[in-house]
């Protein structure tokens, strides 16, 4: 009689088991998943989200059709809201919300009505680390020069990742920086740069090595500093942020405010969705990603990628948002205190 039981789960199990592999074959066909797009098109998320879609549709069993949406507002958080709080959690659903979701959801910006760590992390495309250049002709050489010299870097905002950055730096290590905002956006700083009406600009290490690759071969730049956790493999030779602080706390306020970019260009789903459609969708991008058509496209164009599984990327921003206590409040002291000085 027990080896007839025994049989009989075995044949339960195994069928079970087929059928949620037919489920994950299956669900997915004649189905449409959409990929929503933080930003306006144009830019590194809409560049970013866009070739996500166009590749991951292969990959996924059942080959859905793709379609982007770009859905802008409040420098992405209209979308990262609704996909935390309105989207299906069926996982026909994806986006990129903008990477620093975590960030600003620590230090409670009132548009961050989510909580990072339960989105559905499936994978980055690439980190994006911001770093600091300095236009040729200005006699700074180094951050360290950065603490004897006024330098005059434009930003769009006063607190975006093109403003906020320098002032901490002005603020924990002692360097002059003098941000000057309004410049709607990097190209229009870059403008400004090249024409001499300021010294200095925050752009993406990607973006150095790409449309900007004439500046570093010519020695038109200089890079000062790297606002990530650690280097860029392109500028071994430029400290990171936190390498700059000179003690332990100021490190990890430093290395919390610019951990972002190690979040970088990456797509989640809404908190919800079954487990089995999770594994599908992380292992299609494992797949996008080593593809030999998506490797030979993004070459081409010269877009660089620097993938994260989604397992490591879910960790990564859960590390992100449980900063101790003491942590967090000294970095809302400190936006508190830039803001009032902006």
């Amino acid at each position: 009689m027990k080896s007839f039981f025994i049989a009989g789960l075995s044949l339960i199990i195994g069928q079970a088991a087929l059928a949620q592999s037919q489920s994950r074959e299956t669900f997915f066909t004649d189905k449409t998943l959409t990929v929503l797009i933080p930003t306006p098109p144009g830019g590194g998320y809409d560049l970013y989200t866009r070739l996500y879609a166009r590749y991951i549709g292969e990959h996924i069993p059942g080959r859905p059709n793709v379609v982007a949406q770009n859905r802008p507002g409040a420098s992405g958080f209209v979308m990262a809201q609704w996909l935390y709080n309105g989207a299906p959690k069926d996982g026909l659903t994806v986006g990129m919300p903008p990477q620093n979701a975590p960030t600003e959801e620590v230090l409670g910006n009132p548009a961050a009505r989510f909580k990072s760590a339960e989105f559905g992390w499936i994978g980055r495309l690439n980190s994006n680390i911001p770093t600091h250049y300095l236009w040729h002709t200005h006699p700074a050489r180094s951050i360290e020069d950065a603490k004897r010299f006024e330098i005059l870097s434009g930003a769009d905002a006063p607190m975006s990742t093109q403003g906020l950055p320098p002032k901490l730096m002005n603020l924990l290590i002692g360097t002059k920086f003098r941000v000057v905002s309004g410049y709607g956006g990097g190209a229009k700083v870059r403008l400004a740069v090249e024409g001499g009406e300021i010294h200095a600009g925050v752009a993406p290490a990607a973006l150095l090595r790409s449309e900007l690759a004439d500046w570093l071969s010519d020695g038109k730049i200089r890079i000062l500093v790297q606002y990530g956790p650690n280097r860029h493999p392109s500028f071994l030779e430029t400290p990171a942020a936190p390498e700059l602080a000179t003690n332990d706390e100021d490190r990890r306020v430093i290395n919390f405010f610019v951990a972002d970019s190690a979040v970088g260009r990456s797509i989640a789903a809404p908190p919800g969705v079954p487990n089995e459609r999770m594994l599908v969708l992380r292992q299609a991008f494992a797949k996008m990603i080593t593809d030999n058509s998506f490797m030979s496209e993004t070459a081409k164009r010269n877009i660089e990628i620097d993938p994260l599984s989604g397992e490591e990327l879910q960790s990564l921003v859960g590390e992100m948002v449980s900063l101790p206590p003491p942590i967090a409040d000294r970095a809302r002291s400190i936006v508190k205190t830039l803001q009032q000085n902006q």
